[in-house]
């Protein structure tokens, strides 16, 4: 059974529900009476058998109502498909309608609901009472005259005990039968609907319905549109007691519309391109971000393209960005939002913006709107994102997004971008791509940075420097387990540790530097070109695993020797012509053989160093990492759909 049967199941269910409370509490349906008019209907059966085709058949529920005849006199009821019982208690009633010939309208308003004036209540009824008594959206005045069959009642006793559960109104602001059918819960649990919303639907972010006034505005705007198109005067949801509008909930309507409304406010216009980005700090996939921006603006324009950090605040690498970038920081605005609060306010800003395209690199929000929603979103703009390599938990199980999202989320993107064939390759296989699903794969390299490219002619001066550098972050995938195996190897190396990270490593690293005079932990660094390369005769790197690493990039670009493990896509760049390739990950003795040589040979390390100079030129200029991604704009994308 397909979701949308399962969903029409459970409305039909709330609607017989409220139905059947409506009948038993009315009088007016008399089960003794019923099953000995109609013999053919079963005992157990009876009030559901005439809910779903006596009624309509014109079979009488009691001698007090007669079907057959409510409908001959009343068309519209007969037309409506409605039970004309049903039809009678919930509207008939207060429009003066008679349930049968030769009833007069005195008669007929009276006992259809009966409450005593004398009943006690027990605690909960008094305080569910003063709960009622203290909102606005239960009005008594109003009640009364809508429901005029209920004159000389007690309002708030008959809503409580009968009312809300007959999905009766409680005022022009609450609607309780749209409300159980919106949120069948409710009455699966037999909860006073009014009662729920204002105990824990406020909390939960449901929706109580439409105001009078949004009511008033749908009405009128109904009525101007008949003119226009004839069909929507027979579309029984837009009418009167008719009009169940379910809430559009692609716009926040709960706690977060105080945060929504300040996004609003900030919103620059004219945006053709939103990067969606998890935060900004100094990493390799946030330098692939900014490069993809920057790209961005060149293509579109800087006023027409947004940066968006969705997961978390932190901006560590707000000074990568080009001059005039616009950013919006959800964490801003809320630091507690929830993830779930995150992706809703990404998907408004879709919705909102309307951009040509979008590009999410590695934001948790984007990825699981695109997973859930994307293929509405294609209906609005171009979605592409950017994989990078499997991230690994310590005892080796798949978490990064490619685990995660991307089965769910593939057949929504209309172009992914890889920094490695190694892994674009990795993904066709793992998951059995067919070759149309291939054509939206791209392989996207990194471009080396021209502020990092050194003249030749520099290169006696770096090639004289005694020290090696390992820069990056302080974590498992970086392997500083490894790090501090080599530097207990080589204590006569000269060997400086740029980064930060996880405290535990960060202390076990100083303890060694502290028993090794050549070796200094550094610190944090600004940028890759902030340090001081010259310096340097190598540039050592260890990680577990990796895509392709922005930061070898940037040290082949400066012209620094590299010794690298082999992982993910490090062999594209790194060779054994081109640098100092590693295939013993965890062997610190491969390791310093390379160190040694480099220190020892420096008419290899120039002999490598103008190999990868060439290669830098010939695969990973701005040129042709510009030139591989597309952004299409407002006017392109109306072209494309004429």
């Amino acid at each position: 059974m397909n979701f949308r049967k399962i969903l029409g199941k459970i409305a039909r269910f709330v609607r017989e529900y409220h139905a059947t409370s409506l009948l038993k509490r009315s009088g007016l349906f008399d089960k003794k009476w019923y099953l000995e008019r109609n013999p053919d209907v079963q005992e157990k059966n009876a009030i559901s058998h005439f809910l779903r085709f006596g009624g309509r058949e014109g079979r009488a529920p009691s001698a007090e109502f007669d079907s057959a005849w409510y409908m001959e006199n009343y068309k519209d009821v007969g037309l409506s498909g409605i039970n004309p019982l049903v039809h009678y208690l919930k509207w008939g009633v207060r429009e003066k309608r008679r349930p049968a010939a030769g009833y007069s309208l005195d008669s007929s308003a009276r006992g259809v609901y009966s409450v005593r004036a004398n009943t006690s209540l027990n605690e909960q009824e008094n305080l569910d009472m003063e709960l009622l008594r203290s909102t606005r959206l239960f009005d008594p005045d109003w009640y009364l005259k809508t429901y005029p069959h209920l004159k000389g009642q007690d309002p708030y006793l008959h809503f409580l005990r009968h009312g809300g559960f007959e999905g009766l109104k409680a005022s022009e602001d609450f609607d309780c039968d749209w409300y159980g059918e919106i949120y069948p819960d409710v009455v699966l649990h037999h909860v006073n609907p009014l009662l729920h919303y204002l105990k824990h639907g406020i909390k939960e972010g449901r929706f109580k319905g439409m105001s009078a006034r949004t009511t008033a505005v749908v009405k009128k705007t109904v009525a101007d549109l008949m003119a226009i198109d004839p069909e929507i005067e027979s579309c029984h949801p837009l009418h009167g007691e008719f009009l169940r509008l379910r809430p559009n909930t692609s716009i926040p309507t709960d706690e977060i519309t105080s945060v929504w409304l300040q996004v609003f406010k900030d919103l620059p216009g004219g945006i053709e391109h939103i990067l969606f980005m998890p935060w900004l700090v100094k990493g390799g996939a946030d330098l692939a971000g900014v490069n993809m921006l920057r790209a961005a603006q060149e293509s579109v324009g800087v006023s027409a393209t947004l940066l968006v950090l969705t997961d978390h605040a932190n901006i560590d690498a707000f000074d990568w960005l080009p001059s005039g970038s616009q950013v919006l920081v959800l964490s801003d605005y809320e630091t507690k939002l929830s993830e779930r609060n995150r992706q809703r306010i990404v998907e408004a800003l879709i919705f909102t913006l309307q951009p040509a395209s979008i590009m999410n690199v590695n934001s948790r929000a984007c990825w699981a709107l695109i997973a859930e929603k994307g293929r509405a979103l294609k209906n609005i703009c171009r979605i592409h994102a950017a994989l990078f390599c499997r991230d690994f938990t310590e005892d080796g199980r798949g978490a990064g997004y490619a685990d995660t999202h991307l089965r769910a989320a593939i057949k929504n993107i209309d172009k992914i971008y890889f920094d490695t064939e190694v892994f674009l390759k990795e993904i066709v296989s793992r998951y059995g791509l067919t070759r149309s699903m291939q054509e939206n794969l791209e392989f996207l390299p990194q471009p080396a940075l021209d502020d990092l490219r050194r003249n030749p002619e520099n290169s006696k001066q770096m090639d004289a420097a005694p020290a090696i550098f390992w820069a990056g972050r302080f974590c498992h995938q970086k392997n500083t387990e490894l790090l501090g195996r080599i530097i207990q190897s080589l204590p006569d190396v000269a060997l400086d540790i740029y980064g930060g990270g996880e405290k535990d490593r960060e202390v076990q690293l100083k303890s060694l530097a502290h028993s090794r005079p050549g070796v200094h932990v550094m610190g944090p660094f600004a940028s890759f070109s902030k340090l001081p390369l010259e310096k340097y005769a190598a540039f050592l790197f260890t990680s577990r695993f990796e895509g392709m690493p922005t930061v070898l990039i940037n040290a082949a670009a400066a012209g620094i020797p590299i010794i690298a493990s082999n992982v993910g896509g490090v062999s594209e760049l790194v060779t054994n012509e081109t640098g100092w390739l590693i295939d013993a990950l965890d062997d610190e003795k491969a390791y310093c053989a390379a160190m040694k040589e480099i220190l020892s040979n420096p008419e290899e390390v120039v002999r490598r160093q103008q190999a990868m100079r060439r290669k830098l030129g010939n695969e990973r200029s701005w040129a042709a990492f510009k030139s591989k991604l597309s952004f299409p704009t407002s006017a392109t994308s109306q072209a494309a759909h004429v």
